[in-house]
């Protein structure tokens, strides 16, 4: 299921913000980017800013993006994460399917894109993408 800009209020805000959350993020120290936990997935890294709904001290080092997050009902997990360019996901599956899911792309390059229920969408810098 997609969901669009207009039912979310916040989703334009966050795209708004794009530049001010790219800055945030390329200014973290490179050891809080950290391989995702997962085997195999090399490719991937993450910075946690919240998971179960707590929210990590990484926090102020990121105003724009948490000012955004903390007024999001029922946040569980927020994450910036980069995946090396030509990587290949596979489908999520499981307990993971019914979450709600935000990709904001601060710097996609030409071509990427996620298909979702068959539906392929192409990644655009600064524009958010949500599914479940």
């Amino acid at each position: 299921m997609e969901f669009y800009l207009e039912t979310i209020p916040w989703l334009k805000e966050l795209e708004g913000k794009t530049d001010s959350i790219v800055q945030e993020w390329r200014s973290l120290p490179p050891e809080f980017m950290l391989p995702w936990p997962q085997p195999n997935r090399d490719f991937m890294h993450v910075i946690m800013l919240a998971c179960h709904g707590r929210f990590s001290p990484v926090e102020e080092l990121c105003p724009t993006i948490m000012g955004i997050a903390r007024r999001v009902p029922n946040l569980r997990s927020l994450l910036i994460q980069t995946i090396d360019p030509g990587s290949h996901l596979t489908p999520h599956r499981g307990a993971t399917a019914g979450i709600c899911r935000v990709h904001l792309g601060p710097d996609v390059q030409e071509g990427n894109w996620i298909k979702v229920n068959g539906k392929k969408t192409y990644f655009k810098t600064g524009e958010c993408f949500c599914f479940r």
